[in-house]
């Protein structure tokens, strides 16, 4: 064996022994403590030095102990701000548009910017009374037949006015025009199935059909004088209560 290197006697021998001893399951001087004194040839430098126990690599260690291979330590650049977090949230659902940006049905259209309105403006205050006053006055002026029929467009009912004013033109047709032309209407607005059907009473809409056979020029009157009634007790009413119209007047 080795002298002494440095008062440690072969110190560094007899750790390598001690530990391989350790591993391969020999025992050696005291290997059931937990540390090991140096031999008596290592004591006359007046120093003993103690081995702590080698780890046994086999042992599983705590769970408490063990970590993830995938985890890593949290840092504060892993939790986003509490603004930044807002942000995203907003980013991912969206911010509601008010009425000014959402357009459609949630937006708020001022009257004066109707379609309705713009045409009502171009029509004289003293025309505009007139039309209030009577619905045959608005009926015989050609500017508000074509107002009165926007304003059917928006109630979806405009096939009214449209049938009236096709019985206008019938009435003033010459004869060798009437068959045709009553069969075209006919067609459109009162046959099972038509594509601008007005509603008319049976009697009406029957004498109509035994009539088609051999139209005459007042086929279309008793269901052209329905019509009309039914436009002034219905929706002329409507029409001149609208906003656009008492804003036209300067009522609004």
């Amino acid at each position: 064996s080795r002298g002494p290197v440095n008062g440690y006697g072969g110190l560094e021998s007899r750790v390598q022994d001690q530990t391989e001893a350790m591993y391969n399951g020999s025992g050696g001087a005291s290997m059931s403590a937990r540390t090991y004194s140096l031999s008596a040839d290592t004591r006359h430098s007046g120093r003993a030095m103690s081995v702590p126990e080698a780890e046994d690599k086999t042992k599983t260690p705590p769970a408490s102990k063990r970590k993830s291979l995938f985890s890593r330590p949290r840092t504060s650049t892993d939790a986003p701000s509490s603004k930044a977090a807002s942000k995203g949230r907003r980013g991912r659902s969206g911010s509601t548009p008010g009425p000014e940006s959402a357009g459609g049905s949630g937006s708020v259209r001022s009257p004066t910017t109707t379609p309705l309105f713009v045409r009502l403006s171009r029509v004289s205050l003293k025309v505009l009374k007139e039309w209030e006053e009577s619905f045959a006055a608005l009926m015989s002026n050609e500017a508000g037949m074509e107002i009165f029929e926007d304003f059917l467009m928006s109630e979806f009912s405009q096939e009214n006015i449209q049938f009236w004013r096709a019985c206008e033109r019938y009435r003033r047709l010459p004869d060798s025009q009437l068959a045709s032309e009553a069969e075209a209407i006919f067609q459109d607005y009162l046959a099972p199935g038509a594509p601008k059907m007005v509603n008319l009473d049976h009697g009406t809409s029957t004498q109509i059909t035994a009539k088609m056979r051999s139209p005459d020029r007042e086929i279309f009157e008793n269901a052209s004088r329905s019509v009309f009634r039914l436009m002034g007790s219905d929706s002329y009413k409507r029409f001149i209560k609208t906003d656009a119209f008492q804003l036209a007047l300067g009522r609004r």
